[in-house]
């Protein structure tokens, strides 16, 4: 199986990343978290990704996408990583080509209603969760104290919270 999640940067991908593995881990004990078609291995595979990828969009058995406002990205992009070059064109072009087969989700909805939105993507996968015990999984991830964490893909300053009005 491969499921992506593809999104913008900044726009909740990483959020939607873990509700996808945690509904996985559900039901199966080992799962391939890759951002890249080449490492994909027999089994289960969660590939995230910001460019498109012709050759996995055919594969992919499921696809999850996330959007967010420009002004909200460009926001959050300068307080997560100054430096960072910002070609939203580029970014929202890729999300409109993985969109035409995806599920999609909103920062906002993620945010704010993250239980309804890993009830949709069991849904979608028709793999039955108990919905509390994986929001509750979901809403206990934080970013690792330094440095990034390779099974939730947070780094240490991945959460900006200007989400908050």
């Amino acid at each position: 199986m491969i499921v992506v999640v593809a999104g913008i940067k900044r726009s909740g991908s990483t959020a939607q990343f873990n509700m996808v593995r945690l509904v996985l881990e559900e039901h199966f004990s080992e799962i391939n978290l890759t951002g890249d078609l080449m490492e994909l291995k027999p089994g289960v595979n969660i590939v995230k990704m910001h460019r498109f990828d012709q050759a996995l969009y055919n594969k992919a058995d499921y696809i999850f996408t996330t959007n967010r406002s420009d002004q909200d990205i460009l926001k959050s992009l300068s307080k997560f990583s100054k430096n960072e070059e910002k070609p939203l064109a580029k970014m929202r072009e890729y999300l409109n080509k993985w969109r035409r087969r995806s599920q999609h989700m909103d920062y906002h909805e993620i945010v704010l209603h993250p239980g309804e939105c890993i009830e949709k993507i069991s849904e979608v996968m028709e793999l039955p969760v108990d919905l509390d015990k994986v929001t509750k999984d979901f809403k206990a991830i934080k970013p690792p104290a330094e440095g990034y964490d390779p099974k939730t893909f947070l780094f240490s300053n991945h959460i900006t919270q200007d989400h908050v009005k």
